[in-house]
């Protein structure tokens, strides 16, 4: 197994479908086929399940999976710190962003800072909660962004600030039922968990903190969640929903795009805010003081 094929493979897990994977990576659909092909035969063992929904993982393919990803995000941050130290004079701000920060908020601010300010440098490290808070005690990361709950104790709870932590709140989003255009619930003004009892859902098989007062209004409510899918990606959260499999629970703007999906508010409401953590010792940083203030200005 070489370098080249675990990016070639969590690109396809990313996409759930060989040919979108293949015109992101700008390789022939027939490369990325015998890659994968290659990988299967090498491990002796089939890495995914062809479905109508797209590929899915198996349960090889899941073990693979994380270590892969572990392995991807080594040597991301092991070509940063090369970077890094091949360059003093370009000192580099190493941002973390989740799965859903890196979304909804991340993208327009990269691109409108750049513009402003193309001589500051950034290094994006896509990372769990856990992780991520770890890198940024240990200095190997400046700032973070990530979202928490507003109103439910017990996810705000898992954000653990250290003494060197500072945060400012960005902006409030909310979590929203996202489903099907066609879905005859799709025009409610709004949803509760009554209304949505019934409905099949798909959920991450790493449960995301939202899961939790998910799990909690549902049990409140005296119902079970019908849970239909757990998968491993957004991507295929996104096309299970599109096709009208499943509907799921996402922060706004993750899965619904107001055309194919459609975002319906909960009620009672489902209070999040995107935030900024960072490092004290990054103050110290060329630039960063900079990115702090636009951060803290822009306009969301």
């Amino acid at each position: 197994m070489t370098f080249l094929q675990i990016k070639y493979f969590l690109k396809v897990c990313e996409t759930g479908n060989i040919s979108s994977a293949a015109q992101e990576l700008y390789i022939s659909r027939s490369a990325l086929s015998k890659a994968i092909r290659e990988m299967e035969i090498e491990f002796n063992t089939a890495l995914f399940d062809r479905t109508k929904a797209g590929l899915a993982l198996t349960a090889a393919g899941e073990m693979l999976y994380s270590k892969a990803l572990e392995l991807a995000l080594l040597m991301d941050e092991t070509s940063d710190l090369m970077r890094s130290v091949a360059s003093e004079t370009e000192e580099c701000i190493r941002l973390g962003i989740t799965p859903t920060t890196g979304i909804t908020m991340f993208p327009r601010l990269y691109l409108a800072f750049s513009k402003l300010h193309p001589e500051i440098r950034f290094l994006p490290v896509e990372s769990g909660d856990a992780r991520a808070q770890r890198m940024l005690e240990s200095g190997n990361m400046d700032a973070w962004f990530t979202t928490w709950s507003e109103e439910f104790p017990d996810a705000k709870g898992r954000l653990c600030m250290a003494d060197c932590f500072d945060f400012a709140r960005l902006r409030s989003t909310e979590m929203v039922f996202c489903t099907a255009a066609q879905n005859p619930i799709a025009g409610a003004r709004s949803v509760s968990v009554a209304d949505i009892k019934h409905e099949p859902l798909v959920f991450l098989k790493k449960p995301l903190q939202r899961e939790t007062e998910i799990m909690f209004r549902f049990l409140n409510a005296g119902y079970e969640p019908n849970v239909a899918f757990r998968v491993s990606q957004l991507a295929i959260v996104t096309q299970l929903v599109r096709c009208g499999l499943a509907s799921s629970l996402q922060l706004k703007g993750v899965v619904d795009d107001g055309k194919e999906i459609v975002g319906i508010p909960l009620s009672p409401p489902a209070v999040y805010a995107d935030v900024l953590v960072w490092n004290r010792k990054s103050m110290r940083k060329k630039g960063f003081s900079t990115f702090l203030d636009y951060c803290l200005s822009f306009d969301f």
